[in-house]
């Protein structure tokens, strides 16, 4: 069974943040125009970070040129810079700079991390953690830099450091859903699976609203298959975010694995009024419908999932095994082929057509069939 996650904060969009950043535009018309104005360094910082979180680096490079303009020894832009050459991977260059800079920037928290992401880029997580470490003395960062710690053991096979590490990580910014999650997987990783759920029950007991503590509570559940507990989680998450689709359906699935297929069409019909494409979840409730051995509820949920995506060739697979069911062989030679066509390399598939075909006496079409299933087996072994 597959669990989702469509959980977390609410982010203000990077459109909205563009049109309340009055340097970003001043700095834009500018370029437009090619004028020329003045922005002292923080200003012009702040309009690189905003190009850099937004991913355009070529308009980051260009403010961190025009910076250097008006600013040569700026060591703060030269080493937003680094950040730049780090992203495009020009490793060679950012060496260089990184020569320059190091003997005025080794008391630079944002420095120390673009030469520790250097090592770690070029795949050397110890020494990446060693600066890391360094760094830390500073006192600046420290979620940022307990977490970064954490992600090179992880590059090590080291779930125990990096577990430490996560949960300083924790400590320092509670809130940071990264930390919760990697602090699980850890737990995981290294089996302590009682040492995990005490973990989470004593975040949750002092977090009662997080969403993410919570959903990592169903989960840890839900991969144990005790589906009751781990509903009880996503219920506690649905209380507080009733807008969190993707745990409507691992609730439902719950509920699934318990044989409730009444209550898992429930929790999917609540999940259909909240989701814009809604194909694969009437097929879902199509299959707990078959699964009562309801044939006609099943049927009217799998043509509406049709209706939702006419494409969507397993909800056609599945009328044509429910008309098999029903007498309706003519229709389900029908939605075979039409499933089959659209999954042409689907050895249970060809077999099954090849099956109807031989039932309504189209021999040659059914020997077609077993040929596409002897290539797609010889796919499968290679």
């Amino acid at each position: 069974m597959q669990v989702y996650s469509d959980i977390g904060p609410t982010k203000t969009t990077l459109l909205e943040e563009y049109f309340g950043n009055e340097l970003v535009k001043k700095f834009e018309e500018m370029m437009e125009n090619n004028d020329e104005f003045y922005f002292d360094t923080e200003e012009l910082e702040d309009i690189i970070v905003y190009y850099l979180e937004l991913g355009d680096f070529n308009y980051a490079d260009n403010a961190v040129n025009y910076g250097l303009k008006l600013h040569p020894n700026s060591l703060d832009i030269k080493i937003k810079r680094l950040e730049i050459l780090l992203e495009w991977e020009d490793y060679n260059t950012a060496k260089e700079l990184i020569n320059e800079l190091k003997g005025a920037s080794m008391e630079n928290t944002d420095f120390l991390v673009c030469y520790a992401k250097y090592y770690s880029s070029l795949g050397n997580p110890r020494k990446s953690i060693d600066i890391c470490k360094k760094a830390l003395e500073l006192k600046e960062e420290e979620n940022f830099l307990h977490n970064f710690i954490a992600d090179e053991y992880v590059n090590l096979g080291d779930p125990f450091n990096a577990l430490k590490h996560y949960r300083k990580a924790l400590k320092e910014d509670p809130t940071d859903e990264y930390s919760l999650e990697n602090c699980m997987i850890c737990f995981s990783d290294l089996n302590k699976s009682e040492e995990a759920i005490a973990f989470l029950n004593e975040y949750l007991d002092e977090f009662a609203y997080s969403e993410t503590a919570w959903f990592e509570y169903g989960q840890f559940y839900f991969n144990r298959k005790n589906f009751e507990e781990a509903i009880k989680g996503y219920d506690y998450l649905l209380a507080i975010n009733s807008n969190s689709v993707g745990v409507y359906a691992n609730k439902a699935a719950c509920y699934e694995a318990l044989g409730q297929y009444q209550k898992a069409v429930t929790v999917y019909e609540e999940m259909l009024e909240l989701e814009y494409t809604k194909a694969f979840t009437f097929y879902k409730i199509g299959l707990c419908y078959k699964a009562q051995k309801q044939s006609i509820m099943a049927l009217n949920a799998f043509q509406k999932s049709l209706r939702e995506d006419p494409q969507f060739y397993l909800a056609m697979m599945e009328q044509s095994y429910l008309y098999e069911e029903m007498g309706g062989m003519k229709e389900a030679l029908h939605f075979a082929q039409e499933a089959t066509h659209l999954n042409d390399d689907n050895l249970d598939y060809q077999k099954r057509l090849a099956f109807l075909f031989i039932d309504s006496g189209k021999f040659e079409e059914s020997l077609s069939c077993l040929k596409k299933a002897g290539r797609c087996r010889a796919y499968e072994v290679l």
